[in-house]
């Protein structure tokens, strides 16, 4: 979903962050496996 410059610096950073957090955690469980 692509929103205005403005409310994908808002919102696009907060959800970056979250994502890239899932995919941490779900790294270190494969390795973990």
């Amino acid at each position: 979903m692509w929103y205005g410059r403005g409310d994908y610096d808002a919102y696009g950073i907060d959800e970056s962050v979250r994502i890239i957090e899932e995919l941490k955690k779900q790294y270190m469980m494969w390795k973990i496996l």
